[in-house]
């Protein structure tokens, strides 16, 4: 979700001058985990549970089916951009500092609405986003984003071989140990898996890599490849007594980001999208709010019942216009929050940053006069 990019041309405006290509695919990713989110906090898939195979019921498993794709897809760009990039550690506290940000404000909101009240532990947990390192969003990637420079070091030294054999053992571990056996991971090592395998999309790239029609054909395969993998699930869930020892979801094959569905879906969406260039200044700036849309609209549960149950009162619009619901809501939930993220961006992030640039300009001036004699 960092906004780290390539391919910048020599403008006076950066965030014109990006490529939109990944900038889009940020867009489109952060209203798939919405999408998931719609579904998996909403309490609809206890509506849908009661007739499995009804149209409504499947659309509200495919729907709901492709967030954990999309954190991967985050995380892929991330690799992709920043494998060949000087860390910052500026840019790691700002994206500290808004998750805290969004922390803090979120809890005292909440808590003046009436949803919780006041703790001191609840509190410090809302303002440090590492409460949990096992599958929490914002802490792991904030942990991952730290060990960059030493990523960097080490797949610098790889080379060829060396760097797909180390990516072969990985997804060996996470995508067929980790899917055959009850084995759970952390979100910080999966992380660095896919560091591994966007810095060799980036530093070796081969045909396949730059190919819009193939990597569009491979998405359109694997994607529906997930969609009857929904199906069957839908089916065993339904069937218990057919597959004793199987205990799933109707997603099941993309509910967990080392599932070999969700990583090869996301892979190929990443390629297809890599290839897609053009530079639009709307684009780069809504993408630029993507992290502050994550960090609103799925803070804490108090947030997701204000906005999935007492807003939106999702459970009760289940029918046939499901589909139609489900993307209307999904794109509202995005716009309010990029416009907030945004107006805190041009009230606070803005101003901070032209007072940072005159404190450099001052010391920097200081530095190059001449000594008083």
């Amino acid at each position: 979700m960092t906004d780290v990019t390539e391919k910048t041309l020599p403008a006076s405006d950066p965030v014109k001058s990006r490529d939109s290509g990944l900038e889009l695919f940020r867009i489109f990713l952060m209203l798939l985990v919405i999408a998931h989110h719609y579904v998996v906090h909403s309490g609809i898939m206890d509506v849908a549970a009661d007739a499995p195979f009804s149209f409504a019921s499947v659309c509200v498993a495919v729907v709901g089916a492709w967030g954990k794709t999309a954190i991967n897809g985050y995380v892929l760009i991330t690799g992709y951009f920043m494998c060949k990039s000087r860390f910052k550690a500026r840019k790691f506290f700002a994206l500290l500092l808004e998750a805290q940000f969004y922390g803090i404000i979120l809890y005292f909101v909440m808590m003046g609405a009436g949803y919780h009240g006041f703790s001191w532990e609840e509190l410090l947990r809302a303002a440090l986003p590492f409460s949990s390192l096992a599958q929490n969003f914002t802490g792991c990637f904030l942990i991952f984003y730290l060990t960059i420079p030493f990523l960097n070091i080490l797949i610098s030294h790889l080379g060829k071989r060396m760097h797909l054999l180390l990516i072969l053992l990985s997804l060996g571990v996470y995508c067929v140990i980790g899917s055959l056996s009850y084995v759970s991971f952390s979100y910080v090592g999966w992380f660095i898996v896919l560091y591994f395998v966007a810095s060799y999309i980036r530093i070796y790239p081969c045909g396949f890599f730059t190919k819009k029609r193939w990597c569009g054909l491979a998405l359109a395969g694997m994607v529906l490849l997930d969609i009857a993998s929904i199906a069957i699930c839908s089916l065993i869930v339904q069937n218990p007594q057919m597959f004793p020892y199987v205990h799933t979801s109707p997603f099941a094959m993309l509910a967990e980001v080392h599932m070999p569905f969700a990583f090869l879906t996301s892979v190929f969406a990443f390629l297809l999208f890599k290839n897609i260039h053009f530079r639009n200044k709307f684009v780069n700036t809504v993408s630029g709010a993507t992290f502050g849309v994550f960090l609103i609209h799925d803070s804490d549960g108090s947030v997701r019942k204000l906005i999935w149950q007492d807003i939106l009162r999702v459970p009760t619009h289940y029918g046939s216009l499901i589909l139609l619901y489900a993307f209307l809501s999904a794109v509202a939930v995005f716009v309010a929050c990029a416009l907030c993220d945004l107006v805190r961006q041009y009230l606070l992030v803005r101003p901070a940053q032209k007072l940072a640039e005159k404190l450099r300009q001052r010391k920097n001036a200081r530095k190059d006069a001449p000594p008083s004699p």
